[in-house]
């Protein structure tokens, strides 16, 4: 993931269905020759601002993207083939997904690695299949990077962050993405600018938050303000830090031009 070239206006830009192709055409302009990760500590599952953290106890150094990516994704029991970003580096000549290209060395085995992490779980799931009081009906595209995957992060903040809201969230009917049946529901929030719902509506409150995909700060804040749900993360600090501050900053850079 070569997102440390982009500055912080663009990195939401295509951050949806297109996000694989984004990434591979990073490698166009700045193809790095050394990465080094450090996951000694790493986090999976849930949300990526609250997620819980697993010791694997390893530094990754690599001269390669592809090849480093490759390796991560046997070091967690995934196919590369399977990982849309990597087949398309390989089908553009990036390199190869096949372990017998790349050369590996170090003071541990990638098999013992492995085994370290056969049972771990992934949380690897749909927005959809999440048990929880607010149901999500999907539309297309699905974007795990996108709408779709944003406002998973925006669940998984109340089950990592407050476990005891998780059952308990006020019954909303959610729908992202292009939607071609019809909603029946009490109350309805359409979340992303591109969705919709081709059908018919019959809804008491029909809420829409737009965004392409809208930001985590922004969910939080328009979910309490449009639905009166109080997120885990909405946080005084945090309100002044997203927007107050951050408007001062833009007057500032308004002033001195650089707009």
């Amino acid at each position: 993931l070569n997102m440390g070239l982009l500055l912080d206006k663009k990195r939401l830009w295509n951050h949806n269905f297109n996000l694989d192709k984004k990434i591979v055409d990073l490698l166009e302009v700045g193809f790095p020759d050394f990465i080094a990760t450090d996951a000694i500590e790493i986090s999976l599952g849930g949300n990526q601002l609250t997620q819980h953290g697993r010791h694997l106890g390893i530094i990754l150094m690599a001269t390669d993207p592809v090849a480093h990516d490759v390796v991560c994704s046997h070091i967690l029991h995934l196919d590369p083939q399977h990982i849309q970003y990597l087949r398309i580096a390989q089908e553009r000549g990036y390199g190869s997904l096949s372990l017998e290209d790349i050369e590996i060395e170090g003071d541990i085995s990638l098999e013992e690695i492995r085994q370290k992490t056969k049972n771990w779980d992934l949380g690897l799931v749909k927005v959809d299949k999440v048990d929880c009081n607010i149901k999500t009906i999907i539309g297309e595209p699905y974007c795990p990077g996108g709408c779709h995957g944003i406002f998973l992060d925006w669940l998984y903040m109340f089950k990592d962050r407050k476990p005891e809201l998780w059952k308990n969230l006020p019954p909303w009917t959610v729908v992202i993405g292009q939607y071609s049946g019809d909603v029946s529901a009490s109350r309805v929030m359409v979340i992303g600018t591109c969705s919709g719902i081709q059908g018919k509506v019959k809804a008491r409150k029909l809420r829409k938050i737009r965004g392409c995909p809208p930001k985590h700060k922004d969910l939080v804040l328009w979910f309490f303000l449009k639905a009166g749900i109080l997120n885990p993360l909405f946080r005084f600090d945090l309100i002044m830090d997203a927007y107050f501050f951050l408007f001062i900053s833009w007057c500032k850079r308004l002033i001195k031009g650089r707009l």
